[in-house]
């Protein structure tokens, strides 16, 4: 399914042919998403091998990418034609929680992560990566640092605290949502289920316990 922000995406490089209204525009944008999967470089490189014009290059800004560069980086592309600026989409495992991450593919180097974070005076704070389940409930409670105590800690809390890791790079899909893989706090694979590798832990959702 291509999602708005694909649309706009393409149209920001491609813009409009003259005299093509906008929902024209659209519909020609999606059929070259649809075509590419998703692919926005692979889904430009089609629209402009077609025929259409290249973008104007405006002074200051780099030439326009030809195929192997990213059209909006112009950074070289990985061998299925995705640019480690891209984002995908993925979602917490655990069914009660289920939320959603957008992430750079070139912010994949560490994918075990806490599930979510909190905010506090407008600044989100994400969870510690590998921390254990007394850690966050000690990073929640604590509201002091450096000798300080910040009124109002932990804030409105995001997610719910527990353990999972994002997909290998070569499991990503752009096009939809990609599920998280359970991992135990102690960062070990669960590909059969949590209570086969860690029957003792709790991996119930992380709370803000104020004692």
């Amino acid at each position: 399914r291509i999602s708005g922000r694909q649309i706009a995406e393409f149209l920001d490089v491609a813009g409009s042919r003259d005299g093509m209204r906008e929902d024209e525009a659209v519909k020609r944008a999606r059929h070259f998403l649809e075509l590419a999967d998703g692919n926005l470089n692979t889904a430009l490189a089609a629209f402009f091998e077609e025929g259409s014009p290249q973008p104007q290059v405006k002074e200051g800004e780099s030439d326009w990418a030809p195929a192997g560069y990213c059209f909006r980086c112009s950074g070289p592309l990985l061998l299925d034609g995705r640019c480690v600026c891209e984002e995908v989409r993925v979602r917490c495992p655990y069914d009660d929680c289920a939320r959603l991450y957008d992430v750079r593919v070139k912010d994949f180097n560490c994918r075990k992560v806490r599930c979510g974070g909190n905010t506090f005076e407008g600044h989100f704070y994400q969870f510690p990566k590998h921390a254990s389940r007394g850690e966050i409930k000690a990073w929640l409670r604590d509201n002091s640092w450096k000798g300080v105590s910040w009124q109002g800690w932990p804030g409105r809390i995001e997610g719910c605290g527990r353990p999972f890791r994002f997909p290998a790079e070569s499991q990503l899909t752009f096009a939809g949502i990609n599920s998280g893989v359970y991992i135990t706090w102690a960062d070990q694979e669960a590909p059969n289920g949590l209570q086969e590798v860690d029957p003792d832990g709790d991996y119930s959702p992380v709370l803000h316990c104020p004692s």
